[in-house]
């Protein structure tokens, strides 16, 4: 659970927060979900939730995931005009609740980029292939184990800076 927070909080501090810049929420879920940040552009206030985070236990519901990421992604707490991008990170695959495959894609028909990051034996890679914007190649990622979880970081960090999105410190 450490190596997932310990990711999650490079994948923020790789980008640039700031009020006109990239903003950042965190939304978890298992059986049901939990927005633990609305977007924000306070890089220490998101850090600091992520490393308050308690593992969650139950199900896997992406399908709610995915929706309830949306909701925050397009509702109040969103700029009109911004770059949307929903990562979805999972150690499982859906085990209840619609189809998360499309709602995935109601939230790209809206504009929403979606990166997938799957680690472990228990997801399914086709799944996320298909929840991930396109081309997969460049939005699904998969790491067999929670160690190989710094390789993808740089190639998700890649995939998502866009323009002065990231820090380059």
């Amino acid at each position: 659970w450490l190596l997932e927070k310990n990711f999650a909080s490079k994948v923020i501090t790789s980008f640039s927060l700031s009020d006109k810049g990239v903003h950042a929420s965190i939304m978890r879920f298992a059986s049901s979900t939990y927005l633990a940040q609305t977007l924000s552009s306070d890089k220490t206030k998101v850090l600091n939730v992520i490393n308050s985070l308690s593992q969650s236990q139950g199900g896997t519901r992406m399908d709610l995931g995915l929706k309830d990421s949306g909701k925050e992604l397009t509702g109040p707490n969103s700029r009109t005009n911004s770059t949307k991008v929903l990562i979805l990170f999972t150690d499982g695959q859906p085990d209840s609740g619609t189809d998360p495959v499309s709602i995935a894609q109601a939230l790209k028909n809206q504009g929403i980029i979606i990166y997938t990051v799957g680690v472990g034996t228990g997801v399914d890679p086709v799944i996320l292939r298909k929840i991930a914007s396109q081309p997969p190649e460049t939005h699904a990622f998969l790491a067999d184990s929670f160690t190989k979880l710094q390789q993808l970081l740089n190639s998700l960090i890649q995939a998502t800076c866009k323009g002065d999105t990231c820090a380059t410190d």
